[in-house]
C-alpha cells in the first residue's frame, strides 16, 4: 500500500478526510457532514446523520469544504460523475493518465446493497485488480477498502485545481 502523504498541499481535502479515520455512525457523529447538504429533492439533510441516511457523498462534500473547495452540496454519489474535471485525463500534453492519489472516484452501484446511486470516496492507491479508498461509510465508518476496478466509473478532480505529477 502507498505511504500517505505528510505534505497535503497538492490535495488539500485528503489531510480532513484522513484525520476522520475510524469516524463511526455510533453517538451521531457523522451529523456534521450533512450540513448544508441536499438530497435529489432538493430537501435540506442538515441536522440528520449516518444512522438514519447514506453518507459517503456527505462526507466527501464535508472535506472538499474544510479545504475551502466546492463540492456538490447533494448526498448522491452519482452527484460527482460530472463535477470537476477527469483526473485520467492530461489536457496540456493530451494524453491519458493513471489518476493521481486524493482523486474523487465514483462506483456504479452495487445491487447486493440495493443501492441507487453508486459510491464516492478518495482514490488512495490502484491496483491490477482493484481501488483502494478512503471515505465515509464504508462498513458505517470512515476506512480504506477495496473496491473491484470494475466497479469504478470515473476519476475526478477539482477543476481550477493542478493535480500532482503522475
Amino acid at each position: 500500500m502507498n505511504q500517505t502523504p505528510t505534505d497535503f498541499t497538492p490535495m488539500p481535502w485528503m489531510r480532513f478526510a484522513n484525520q476522520r479515520i475510524g469516524v463511526t455512525e455510533a453517538n451521531r457523529q457523522t451529523v456534521k457532514y450533512f450540513q448544508g447538504i441536499t438530497n435529489a429533492n432538493n430537501t435540506d439533510l442538515t441536522g440528520k446523520d449516518g444512522a438514519e441516511l447514506p453518507w459517503c457523498s456527505c462526507f466527501t462534500n464535508w472535506c472538499m469544504t474544510q479545504a475551502r473547495m466546492a463540492g456538490t452540496g447533494k448526498s448522491g454519489a452519482s452527484t460527482w460523475l460530472t463535477w470537476g474535471t477527469d483526473a485520467t485525463r492530461d489536457v496540456a500534453r493530451r494524453v491519458t493518465r493513471k489518476a493521481p492519489y486524493g482523486s474523487i472516484v465514483v462506483l456504479s452501484p452495487d445491487s447486493a446493497n440495493r443501492d441507487t446511486t453508486g459510491h464516492v470516496s478518495f482514490l488512495l492507491e490502484i491496483t491490477a485488480t482493484d481501488v483502494l479508498l478512503l471515505g465515509g461509510n464504508q462498513d458505517n465508518i470512515v476506512e480504506a477498502k477495496s473496491y473491484k476496478l470494475t466497479r469504478v466509473r470515473t476519476y475526478r478532480w477539482p477543476s481550477g485545481f493542478a493535480m500532482p505529477p503522475p
